[in-house]
């Protein structure tokens, strides 16, 4: 399973490596994340800035992006066909599992 990135502050967001460099424009904290880690980058904040190589990776590595307005809806979806294949059949495999492994996954994220 990859993780959802929600960029919710005023952030610029590059490629470094294989990771996305984030950087908080207001206190100038970097955090980096593996590209190979996340499914989804989600823009909320307006003034959030990213350069053109974020979207070029994001489409090669079938990252979805998510853009949203200032009532934090969805307005924009960016994705690959290719990688929404993949992630139907993930999500596919996923639904096809027994009851007895649904329950044991569950009890693991949400129990601990």
């Amino acid at each position: 399973m990859k993780d959802v990135i929600y960029v919710e502050h005023q952030n610029f967001v590059s490629v470094r490596g294989q990771s996305l460099k984030f950087v908080n424009v207001v206190d100038s904290s970097e955090r980096y994340i593996p590209i190979d880690e996340i499914e989804f980058l989600v823009f909320d904040h307006a003034k959030s800035y990213f350069s053109n190589s974020v979207i070029d990776t994001c489409i090669r590595e079938n990252v979805g992006m998510i853009f949203c307005d200032q009532k934090h809806s969805p307005i924009s979806v960016l994705t690959s066909d290719f990688g929404n294949r993949k992630r139907l059949k993930r999500i596919k495999l996923q639904l096809e599992m027994t009851q007895k492994v649904k329950n044991r996954i569950w009890r693991k994220i949400i129990i601990g």
